[in-house]
């Protein structure tokens, strides 16, 4: 009995843990095609990550490349056009396209509020990092050999006389030496002096009309698309000129780029410059009319991003 039991005992633990070997072989390996299974969907997902952000990293270089590029200069978006946003050549620059006009717009560069209170709004000057940025316009536009405009319209208020006598210095002379280090202690005026007459003499050379406006300051608020065609109009004596450049402040510079131009919000930082195009424009009268609405191609940003 007990050998009988114990060879039960025996025979019956012997084949259960015959089968419980086949059992944990079976589990082990099914345990193992899980994991490879894992194994492989997390490659996949890897693979599929990797090469989408390698996608997209191409398609914004791409886009980047395409939008910021003119005649083989590359130029900036400086937060005003965004990634995308294509800068178009604009004809109107070499007198390719007839008829076309060409709006220029320069708005004042960073102003100091150094003694704000004993100083009246239009008296004040340009700050260390303004003067420094109208350099910096005003030298790119000399280097690319941008025509200049026949006619500027310009704030009387001292900062933005001040951004246009060094821009249209670099871009005529391109002469005017400008050290960031000790930009506090340049003196505009003197530098003014010192250039006025070869400057102007070289204005009235290229026949460039340089006018100030009380409007331009006055109306900065209000905005300056109502008056344009005849701000021009009278400042160039009832004549149309191609190519004019308006100096002036925020918000009407602002909000006249937005105007005028089709892509919408977009921001014009202080000591900016957008050269825009209207190809089809043959008088600035029709700007507002059906046709010419928002027309305007953006050929030109600057100051270039760093």
């Amino acid at each position: 009995m007990l050998s009988l039991n114990s060879t039960s005992k025996s025979g019956y633990g012997s084949t259960s843990d015959d089968h419980l070997g086949c059992d944990r072989g079976n589990i082990h390996s099914i345990n193992r095609e899980r994991k490879n299974e894992k194994h492989e969907d997390r490659y996949a997902v890897k693979l599929f990550w990797l090469f989408g952000g390698l996608v997209m990293v191409m398609l914004l270089i791409s886009i980047s490349t395409n939008g910021t590029k003119i005649e083989g200069t590359e130029l900036s978006s400086i937060g005003v056009l965004q990634l995308g946003k294509q800068n178009t050549p604009c004809d109107c620059i070499n007198d390719d396209v007839s008829p076309c006009k060409s709006l220029m717009l320069l708005r004042h560069a960073k102003s100091s509020w150094k003694n704000s209170y004993f100083v009246d709004d239009i008296n004040r000057r340009l700050s260390t990092k303004g003067i420094a940025v109208a350099h910096e316009v005003g030298k790119d536009l000399h280097h690319m050999n941008l025509k200049l405009p026949e006619l500027v319209l310009s704030s009387p208020s001292i900062r933005t006389e001040e951004t246009l006598n060094i821009v249209l210095g670099e871009w005529t002379l391109g002469s005017l030496s400008h050290d960031h280090k000790n930009a506090k202690k340049i003196n505009i005026k003197n530098l003014s002096r010192q250039h006025n007459k070869k400057l102007n003499m070289k204005l009235k050379e290229m026949n460039v009309g340089v006018q100030y406006l009380d409007a331009l300051y006055a109306l900065s608020d209000e905005g300056y698309l109502p008056h344009l065609a005849t701000m021009i109009d009278r400042s160039a004596h009832g004549g149309s000129p191609n190519r004019v450049l308006i100096v002036g402040h925020n918000p009407a510079m602002e909000k006249l780029l937005n105007e005028v131009t089709p892509t919408a919000q977009q921001q014009f930082s202080a000591g900016g410059f957008f050269d825009i195009c209207f190809p089809g424009l043959s008088a600035w009268n029709d700007l507002n009319q059906a046709g010419h609405q928002k027309s305007g191609v953006t050929s030109l940003v600057l100051p270039r991003e760093k």
